[in-house]
């Protein structure tokens, strides 16, 4: 399940007391905004990588490796261990940008088992959801949301809060591990090419 937007018919809240939902739909919207938030970031990071992977595979940046490869081939011994530990090195540099990646796309595209909530007194079928109205006919929405009382709305937006923070806590979780691999990935890999080319330089 994406992240959740309320829909809020002011005429008819004007007629409900704010301060029964007030704080509730506050809370709402700023979880809503730290999901925005990690969204942009994890855009911004995914942008900033793509142009690095192109600077990295437009250039002769990979040439020190490929040099070092043919070197690994010609020699034996202890040199030849080095060699190919700087080269596997670099696959292991190579899977973690690729878990970073697939990490930021994971707090993108998140997605939560509705059914996980059944038990727990959670309203999985809101009447202030999108996804949840356009299940159901538009005689049912008319009739349950004219008959939302002021109870009816903070069960509503409680239950959204609860939902809406565990997809926030899944997004930052998976963008914070995605920027952690990313920068393990991108970084030991520019010291390990930076290491190749010295040694092919002599």
């Amino acid at each position: 399940m994406r992240r959740k937007k309320i829909l809020t018919n002011r005429k008819y809240v004007k007629n409900i007391n704010n301060e029964d939902y007030g704080f509730s739909e506050k809370t709402l919207d700023m979880i809503n905004e730290w999901i925005n938030n990690s969204d942009n970031k994890a855009i911004s990071v995914l942008g900033f990588s793509g142009v690095i992977f192109t600077i990295f595979f437009t250039t002769n940046a990979t040439q020190p490796l490929v040099e070092l490869f043919k070197m690994a081939s010609s020699n034996t011994g202890f040199f030849k261990f080095i060699y190919l530990f700087i080269l596997s090195s670099n696959i292991f540099c190579i899977l973690k940008i690729i878990l970073g990646v697939y990490h930021l796309i994971q707090s993108i595209f998140a997605h939560i088992n509705i059914n996980e909530f059944d038990n727990m007194g959670i309203i999985t079928d809101s009447i202030i959801f999108f996804g949840s109205i356009s299940k159901i006919d538009f005689d049912e929405f008319k009739f349950r949301y004219n008959n939302l009382n002021s109870k009816d709305i903070q069960e509503e937006l409680i239950s959204q809060i609860y939902i809406n923070s565990k997809i926030a806590f899944y997004k930052f979780s998976n963008y914070n591990k995605g920027l952690h691999d990313l920068i393990v990935g991108l970084s030991s890999m520019l010291v390990l090419l930076t290491i190749a080319f010295i040694i092919v330089s002599f």
